[in-house]
């Protein structure tokens, strides 16, 4: 007999729109770390491009980035982070497709606004 492997779902198709949100603790622990990693690094890459003054800690000490190394850094950071959390999010989590918040009609297309009875 053939063994289905049902393992619990980190994230669920969101109720409105396209994407997932959180099902589990470990769904809730990937979210929090994705979005502590983006906040810290782009805090950090606006650290560095900041403009250099009077040293008077040891942060002014650390070089300082050029607008243009600045703009890349951030698409490289967020790249970083975000390639490998949608990947997590598709391998634990239900595939994503348009919701419209119809109870028990996942993937239900949106009522036709226009027509008149």
């Amino acid at each position: 007999m053939a063994q289905t492997d049902e393992r619990p779902l980190w994230f669920k198709a969101r109720r409105y729109g396209w994407g997932w949100t959180p099902a589990s603790p470990e769904g809730w622990i990937v979210t929090i770390v994705a979005g502590v990693a983006l906040l810290a690094g782009n805090y950090l890459i606006a650290i560095l491009g900041g403009p250099s003054g009077e040293i008077r800690s040891v942060d002014d000490l650390m070089p300082r980035l050029s607008p243009s190394v600045v703009l890349v850094a951030v698409i490289v950071w967020n790249t970083l982070v975000l390639i490998p959390t949608i990947w997590i999010c598709w391998k634990t989590g239900e595939r994503p497709r348009w919701n419209w918040g119809g109870r028990g009609r996942r993937g239900s297309t949106p009522p036709d606004r226009g027509a008149s009875s």
